[in-house]
């Protein structure tokens, strides 16, 4: 059954598999990431790169999640995790701006 509904978002959603690629290249990209640990105050850079990271990781996990829950048929649950992605990306502007 669920096969069959996957199947079909694929076949409905026109960026149903774009949206399955960008959040790959983006667990990727995360892949082997780190953060340095720093005794005492650490430069602001360090701040930045550790909230870019965590941020990067929530979007993945939560694109995948989202991307699931849309292709098995539960869209309205799908709000509250495609709020979360939209707010992990205005953060991340933020952040970058």
């Amino acid at each position: 059954m669920e096969e069959r509904l996957w199947d079909r978002a694929a076949e409905e959603i026109e960026t149903f598999d774009l949206f399955g690629r960008a959040s790959l290249t983006l667990a990727s990209v995360l892949e082997g990431l780190e953060v340095p640990f720093h005794d005492g105050p650490a430069p602001a850079e360090i701040y930045l790169r550790s909230a870019l990271l965590n941020l990067g990781v929530l979007a993945m996990r939560t694109a995948r999640a989202l991307r699931v829950v849309v292709a098995v048929g539960y869209e309205p649950e799908a709000h509250g995790l495609k709020r979360r992605l939209s707010e992990a990306h205005a953060r991340v502007g933020a952040i970058v701006d």
